[in-house]
């Protein structure tokens, strides 16, 4: 018995030593390790590592839905800013004047009761953020690789967060360059030097230069762009946008699919061979984003359900079945009165509703709209030009099939003509 005591004491005396060590090396119970810029000193040590001095290091761990007080897709409100409206945010800016230009901006977000921002931080093979692949963005100092100064990802999440908005990154995961003029301005910095035009890795056409989807090598540099991005930021999502194959021509890859064809023995068809490309892409990237468990990863791809399958080569019906993205957003930006058969917006959103419900409505659904249009004639309709109820309408008809909703774009859901203005008082009534 007197052992057994023995033993015991020895064994609690342990116990209480290693538990002391661990109090000593852990923050206080109750409080949120941090340190001066509010990251976590013990989650960021590797990621700190990797960074340029002066560059915010952020913990990693991000909310999910319900932390915004979102139940499902079904509660998104969000609104895309493009590259070229998150430019004119920061070029030419101090940091107090982007922090200004930033508030203003999430002030009428907030106003509208939205609750999501989908930023364009990645349009061209560049970085709106610290990247140690991707230059800078031209956009941030006028030339490809010009730093501005500071992190404007870092810092439009932080300021987005403090409202409880959430902000996922936009990419577009092929697109090199715009226009025809190849690789001209792009830094020398950039991963795309290591693509060859000779083996098809990387194609100019009249609408610019894109990596091939048919490459696996286009594949490892986006999920590896993608990873970097949510090792270092709280995006609460990734979302990729309906840029897929740039061109149906069977000379755009036609080198890397005989390669493909003589390596296999019962070879798919080319189109085939393009859309399970794309499916294999997507796929990395998913599992890659659902390594942070509350992170989302969504597609909007484009309306047009026959274009995405046999031109964009995007197989929408195959991701609506599960195991590719969290949530398809199809940007159907059309009104009531198009006058094409099956492009009018009830028709679309049908068909979609349809399409995801037929594949067991395995992920979420939400609803591109289009207040660009407002004030212009859309294929002969002057609807957007007479109607101020267009978006609350739409938005209305979204909720009743289970839809969340997203607006493109910021500019002009916030511009100063009356018809936006009128466009926006009616909408509150719908997302209020």
């Amino acid at each position: 018995m007197n052992k057994e005591k023995s033993a015991s004491r020895r064994f609690l005396t342990v116990l209480v030593i290693i538990l002391c060590a661990a109090v000593i090396a852990c923050p206080v119970i109750g409080k949120k390790a941090s340190g001066t810029d509010g990251t976590n000193p013990v989650t960021n040590a590797v990621v700190q590592s990797t960074l340029a001095a002066g560059q915010t290091a952020y913990n990693t761990d991000t909310k999910g839905l319900s932390a915004y007080g979102l139940s499902d897709y079904s509660d998104i409100r969000g609104v895309w800013i493009n590259y070229l409206e998150f430019g004119e945010m920061i070029k030419g800016k101090s940091l107090e004047q982007y922090r200004d230009n930033v508030e203003k901006c999430l002030d009428n977000i907030e106003d509208l009761n939205l609750n999501t921002v989908i930023l364009h931080i990645r349009s061209h093979c560049d970085a709106f953020y610290n990247s140690d692949i991707f230059p800078y963005s031209y956009q941030l100092s006028g030339k490809q690789g010009d730093g501005c100064g500071f992190d404007p990802l870092s810092e439009f999440i932080t300021l987005a967060h403090d409202r409880n908005i959430r902000v996922e990154g936009w990419i577009n995961p092929y697109r090199a360059a715009s226009g025809k003029s190849g690789l001209s301005g792009i830094a020398q910095n950039s991963p795309i030097w290591d693509f060859s035009f000779e083996k098809g890795e990387i194609v100019t056409l009249d609408t610019g230069t894109y990596l091939n989807p048919s490459s696996e090598k286009s594949t490892e540099l986006i999920v590896k762009g993608v990873k970097e991005v949510i090792d270092r930021y709280t995006v609460d999502g990734i979302q990729f946008d309906d840029y897929f194959y740039p061109a149906a021509d069977q000379s755009f890859d036609s080198a890397l699919y005989e390669q493909y064809s003589a390596s296999t023995e019962s070879p798919l068809s080319l189109e085939d061979f393009r859309r399970e490309s794309v499916n294999k892409m997507l796929k990395a990237v998913y599992n890659e984003v659902k390594q942070k468990q509350s992170m989302t990863f969504s597609v909007s791809p484009a309306a047009d359900i026959s274009k995405n399958t046999d031109v964009l080569f995007a197989d929408v019906k195959k991701w609506c079945k599960g195991g590719y993205c969290d949530y398809i957003c199809p940007q159907i930006y059309f009104g009531y009165e198009y006058p094409k058969e099956g492009f009018d917006f009830s028709s679309l959103l049908w068909a979609w509703q349809s399409l995801c419900n037929d594949s067991g409505r395995n992920i979420g659904l939400t609803i591109g709209l289009a207040p660009y249009k407002i004030g212009k004639t859309d294929g002969g309709s002057d609807e957007w030009k007479q109607s101020t109820d267009i978006l609350k309408r739409q938005a209305d008809q979204a909720k009743t099939v289970g839809a969340g909703i997203c607006f493109y774009n910021y500019s002009s859901l916030f511009a100063d003509s009356e018809l936006a203005a009128a466009q926006r008082e009616n909408l509150k009534g719908a997302i209020n």
